[in-house]
C-alpha cells in the first residue's frame, strides 16, 4: 500500500487510510491542505530558497565568524517583494554587516546574498537559529520560507598552568624552617657558654 497518494487529474494528495478518530481526521485536513500547497506550489512554478552558512563551524572564544544568508528563486517564475531577516544569538555581539535585506524582485534562477560578522563571548555550542524570508508570487500572494539552522561550536581558550620554581615566590615554609634552625643555633652557642 502507498504512504500517499497524488491524484494526477486534480493535482490533490488524499489519504490512503480511512480515520475513523475526528482530532486525527482534522490533522489529516491539515496535513492535506499543505501537501495540496506544496503540490500547487511546485505545479505554478514558484519557489525560494533560504540557506545560512558561517565562515567556520568553529572558532575560539572572543573571536569572529561571518554569518552568510543566500535566497535563490528556485521555481519557474519572478518572485517580488522579498524581505529576509536574521536575528543575532544572544551569545555573541554584532560586529558588522547586515541582519536584514530587501529585494524588489527575483528572476527564476537568480540568487542573492548578504553577510554579517559576530564575534562569540561565550565558550560552548550554539545554534544560531533560522533566518525567515517572505516574498510574493505573480499572482500577489504572500509566502515564508526558513532557512536552515547554523551551528558555531566556540572552544575556550587554554589556560597555561603556572607552575611554581621557588624562585619568583620561594618554597611555602622555608622561611619558618631557617628561623628556628636560627634560634636552635643561638640558643646551643648560649648554653655553651655557660
Amino acid at each position: 500500500m502507498e504512504l500517499n497518494t497524488l491524484n494526477t487529474v486534480t493535482d490533490q494528495w488524499t489519504s490512503p487510510f480511512p480515520i475513523a478518530d475526528e482530532s486525527a481526521k482534522e490533522c489529516v485536513r491539515d496535513f492535506t491542505a499543505s501537501a495540496n500547497y506544496f503540490v500547487n506550489a511546485l505545479k505554478e512554478g514558484y519557489g525560494l530558497s533560504l540557506t545560512k552558512t558561517t565562515s567556520s563551524h568553529s572558532i575560539k572564544q572572543g573571536h569572529k565568524t561571518t554569518v552568510t544568508i543566500t535566497i535563490e528563486n528556485t521555481g519557474t517564475t519572478t518572485l517580488s517583494d522579498i524581505e529576509v531577516v536574521d536575528s543575532l544569538p544572544a551569545d555573541f555581539d554584532f560586529v558588522s554587516g547586515e541582519k536584514s535585506n530587501k529585494y524588489g524582485m527575483l528572476k527564476p534562477g537568480e540568487s542573492r546574498t548578504f553577510q554579517y560578522t559576530i564575534q562569540s563571548r561565550e565558550a560552548g555550542k550554539f545554534d544560531l537559529g533560522q533566518a525567515t524570508a517572505t516574498y510574493a508570487d505573480e499572482e500577489g500572494n504572500y509566502h515564508t520560507v526558513k532557512s536552515n539552522s547554523a551551528m558555531v561550536e566556540v572552544m575556550a581558550p587554554l589556560v597555561t598552568p603556572e607552575v611554581p620554581t621557588g624562585e619568583e615566590k620561594g618554597i611555602p615554609g622555608f622561611e619558618a624552617i631557617f628561623a628556628i634552625a636560627g634560634l636552635l643555633v643561638v640558643a646551643y652557642l648560649l648554653r655553651r657558654r655557660e
